[in-house]
């Protein structure tokens, strides 16, 4: 046998190898691309519907690649999805007249939203006060004046749902003429838009032998307040400056140059100085 057809014969097999490798791969990747399809096809459509409505939109856009029946259906939940749906941004402004508060809304977004801007949901009490908000979320304090008696109410407010809670008032305390000042702040994390805390700041106005300033928490699980701990060695926390909440911690500037933290799940307290 001469060494050209030896040659020959050993460049065709060569050639069939290869072929064969590449025949292969190619039915591997249709086996596998026939298991996701046959994987995805497992959940019911209006399963796969729900699962795409509530993810990120990182997840949200990644899954798209999963199956065509994925890709198909993500359009159908996406205005469904409210993790990709346009911010709305504004903020609320106002004067204060002798009787109450006139309240507007202005939006700086490009979404168009009907909002309750004015806060008609509270337009039988005689006057109305948001002392803060978070992401999203007003805390309102209503007052009511009658003939016989003054009510006093507190609200947590979505004015895009008009969703409202109340949330009960903690009892005074009197001793002798000592009187202190309270302040809340709200706390709410929009990951998380069943639940909400608001935080109450009780300082006296002068050293009190039987009350120490402290802070108290309401959650909205429990619907309870609850206290929280003392406020040792802070000074006044500031009524001007509101209250910034961060990776689950309620942030406040206090008048001797503090910023006090309170975590409010874990109902844990600290102070440091600026």
């Amino acid at each position: 046998m001469s060494t050209s057809f030896k040659r020959g014969r050993g460049r065709g097999r060569g050639r069939g190898r290869g072929r064969r490798l590449i025949q292969h791969e190619r039915n591997s990747k249709e086996m596998k691309a026939s298991n996701e399809e046959n994987w995805c096809g497992a959940f019911p459509d209006d399963v796969v519907l729900d699962i795409l409505s509530h993810l990120p939109p990182k997840p949200f856009y990644r899954s798209k690649c999963i199956s065509k029946t994925w890709l198909s259906l993500s359009s159908a939940a996406f205005p469904l999805n409210k993790h990709l749906q346009p911010t709305l941004r504004g903020f609320f402004h106002g004067a204060i007249s002798i009787f109450r508060r006139n309240l507007g809304f202005t939006n700086i977004s490009d979404r168009v939203h009907e909002i309750d801007a004015t806060l008609r949901a509270f337009s039988h009490h005689d006057e109305v006060e948001i002392i803060d908000c978070c992401n999203g979320l007003l805390l309102v304090k209503c007052c009511s004046i009658e003939p016989s008696f003054e009510s006093r109410d507190m609200y947590v407010y979505n004015p895009a749902t008009r969703k409202r809670t109340a949330i009960e008032l903690m009892p005074k305390v009197y001793f002798e003429d000592e009187t202190y000042s309270e302040i809340f702040s709200l706390a709410f994390d929009p990951q998380d838009q069943s639940h909400f805390y608001v935080v109450s700041f009780r300082q006296w106005h002068s050293p009190c032998l039987s009350y120490d300033d402290s802070f108290y928490i309401f959650s909205s699980a429990s619907g309870k307040w609850q206290r929280g701990g003392n406020l040792e060695c802070v000074s006044k926390i500031t009524q001007n400056a509101k209250g910034t909440f961060l990776d689950g911690k309620l942030y406040r500037l206090t008048e001797g140059h503090q910023i006090v933290s309170v975590d409010p799940k874990k109902q844990h307290f600290s102070s440091d100085q600026i």
